[in-house]
């Protein structure tokens, strides 16, 4: 077992977890990482843990023709912005199952989700300031999360993710206090 694989199993059996974040850039790093972690998010379901699937940053799923739909049929929750999640449709049609949840962020216009019954869309929040859209997605995801976890509706996680995004929209290098 690679040193990747002991950390991310032993974190799961150490810690209980409402959710299990993990990202496409870890994927497409190295591909001997992918059995393990495919193991990860089956161990992290079988404890009851919903899993979120994050797109950042993947364009292209080409050279990994099987995984896509391993993901996708093992995530509760996949989110990307228009160009991630579009890039990952041409390999499996989304939502893969009947309680997914599939968000797609649109910068300026908002953002939406579809999942069985309901598709959402929510308008982005002006920043009273724009500094820089760094980290806007993956604060939109920590917000529309903690929504979630307080037991909040889809729509007003959506709401509490966008309002996350504005703010960080105000900071500079994605950080509150930020130097630069």
């Amino acid at each position: 077992p690679t040193r990747f694989s002991v950390y991310l199993l032993a974190a799961l059996v150490k810690t209980r977890c409402d959710y299990l974040l993990f990202e496409a850039p870890i994927l497409l790093e190295k591909e001997n990482r992918m059995p393990v972690l495919l193991d990860a998010i089956r161990e992290a379901r079988n404890r009851g843990a919903k899993t979120v699937f994050n797109l950042q940053g993947s364009h292209s799923w080409q050279r990994l023709s099987v995984l896509p739909r391993d993901l996708a049929s093992m995530s509760d929750i996949i989110i990307g912005n228009e160009t991630e999640v579009s890039a990952f449709e041409r390999h499996v049609a989304l939502p893969a199952f009947s309680q997914q949840i599939l968000i797609t962020t649109k910068g300026r216009k908002g953002a939406e989700l579809k999942a069985t019954n309901e598709n959402i869309h929510i308008n982005a929040l002006t920043p009273s300031r724009m500094v820089s859209s760094i980290g806007a997605g993956d604060q939109f995801l920590a917000g529309f999360l903690q929504g979630r976890i307080q037991g909040l509706s889809l729509t007003n996680s959506m709401e509490m993710g966008s309002d996350a995004a504005c703010c960080i929209l105000e900071t500079a290098a994605g950080r509150r206090n930020a130097v630069i």
